[in-house]
């Protein structure tokens, strides 16, 4: 009879959706917050918003800390830029989406959908772009994939590890557009002003607009 808890909980276990029971990952990213954190992608986009620096990698993401790498299809970064500046040590958090893949001396990890870890960091971050320049936006970027990476990082867990695909959101095939404008002039001053960039321009202006795929993931 004193079985029967014991099997109870095994079978929980086996039922929970994209559960598992590898050894937590978290331990094998302690003891390196002495290594530089580099994060590397065909296109990379940011932002800063509440002090805290947002990279958004699309492509052929890469992670790398010392030993520790991680590749995905899309990687979401926050770095915790005031604390940075502040401290000897500071958070780095990411989130990765789609075919996540962990690489480290003793073992790899494989076939994960979503996975979020924190990352501590005594070198900096070094960010770079492999095919496009770094894309750098005045507001948050809300799509679909850095809203996940929220909801994830509300939880307040150090890791989080998945196999299920994450969900949809039905607007994400809607393409949002934003119009943006190349102003060529002799004299261009401008300023931001209650959330809004403020554009002066004197002298043989021209104005040129152009449609910008405002998504980043």
């Amino acid at each position: 009879m004193r079985i029967l808890p014991f099997s109870f909980v095994l079978a929980v276990l086996f039922l929970i959706p994209g559960y598992c029971c590898a050894e937590s990952i978290i331990t094998k990213v302690k003891g390196i917050e002495q290594r530089p954190f580099s994060l590397t992608g065909n296109r990379i986009v940011t932002w800063e918003k509440d002090g805290v620096r947002v990279f958004v990698v699309n492509k052929d993401a890469r992670i790398l800390q010392g030993p520790f790498q991680i590749t995905a299809n899309t990687v979401v970064c926050w770095f915790h830029e005031e604390e940075a500046a502040q401290q000897k040590e500071a958070t780095v958090e990411v989130y990765c989406e789609g075919k996540v893949t962990i690489l480290e001396e003793e073992e790899n990890y494989e076939n994960y959908e979503q996975v979020y870890l924190r990352f501590e960091t005594m070198a900096g971050i070094v960010v770079s772009p492999e095919i496009q320049p770094i894309e750098t936006f005045e507001v948050a970027q809300e799509t679909d994939i850095v809203r996940r990476g929220e909801e994830i990082r509300s939880m307040g867990k150090e890791e989080y590890l998945s196999t299920e695909i994450p969900r949809k959101v039905a607007t994400s095939e809607i393409s949002q557009k934003e119009e943006m404008v190349d102003i060529v002039a002799d004299t261009i001053d401008s300023w931001e002003e209650r959330d809004k960039r403020i554009v002066v321009a004197l002298g043989n202006v021209k104005i040129k607009k152009r449609e910008h795929d405002g998504r980043c993931g």
